[in-house]
Order: C-alpha cells, then sequence, then structure tokens
C-alpha cells in the first residue's frame, strides 16, 4: 500500500510545478529562463517530498520489519514509540537529493520540449 501511495510523488511534483510554469510565463510555448525553471523545480519537489517523506519512512519500516503487521499497525506504533517527528528523520539528505536531480530533470525536459515544440512549428504540414 505505501508503494502505491509514493506513485502520488510525482504527480504532485509536475501539478505544483506546471501551475507555477503557466503562472511564470505568458504562454504555453514559452520558455521560462533557467532561473524560473531551477525555482519552479525545487519549489515542487520540496511540495512533494515534505509530503510523502513519512509514508516513505513507513515503508521503509515495514520491509525491514520480520513481522507480518498491517501498515496501519506499523504506522501507529512508530508515532508512539519514536513520535511523529520521527516520521521525518533523514529528510535533509532525501531533500538535497531529489531537489537536485529534479532541478536538471525538469531543465532538460524544458529545453527538450521547447526543442520540439520549434521543430514541430518549423516543418511543413
Amino acid at each position: 500500500m505505501p508503494g502505491l501511495i509514493l506513485v502520488s510523488n510525482p504527480i504532485i511534483n509536475f501539478v505544483i510545478y506546471e501551475k507555477l510554469r503557466s503562472m511564470a510565463v505568458s504562454d504555453e510555448f514559452s520558455n521560462p529562463s533557467v532561473n524560473a525553471i531551477f525555482l519552479i523545480s525545487l519549489f515542487s519537489k520540496f511540495a512533494a517530498t515534505i509530503f510523502t517523506y513519512p509514508i516513505l519512512t513507513l515503508k521503509t519500516k515495514a520491509f525491514t520489519q520480520s513481522n507480518s503487521d498491517s501498515t496501519l499497525s506499523i504506522f501507529l506504533n512508530f508515532i508512539k514509540r519514536e513520535g511523529f517527528f520521527a516520521l521525518y528523520r533523514g529528510l535533509y539528505a532525501k531533500l538535497f537529493q531529489t531537489l537536485m536531480y529534479n532541478t536538471f530533470m525538469m531543465m532538460a525536459f524544458e529545453n527538450i520540449k521547447f526543442f520540439v515544440m520549434s521543430y514541430l512549428q518549423m516543418s511543413p504540414k
């Protein structure tokens, strides 16, 4: 179950990215500046990671435990033993990794998208 919920991370990332991108550029075919792409992708991935990181922590706990408890019981026992904020343990390292990866990925995405759109506009119909 946590693995299925983690699919929401890229969904949240792209929804926020596209919404902020649409606010930053005048039309869909414009290419935002490198700084805008960098900041928008940082914020969108930050929001997605903050939201889904506790689920990733629970998934890791579930895989490392040898008993066959349900995800809910693992969650409740974890909160009871270690507290809510323990769900965010290790977040700094994860943020650094995913934020840097996401910014470069989105810069490549925007450049490829711009290249393809330019090519399609120049090709005869």
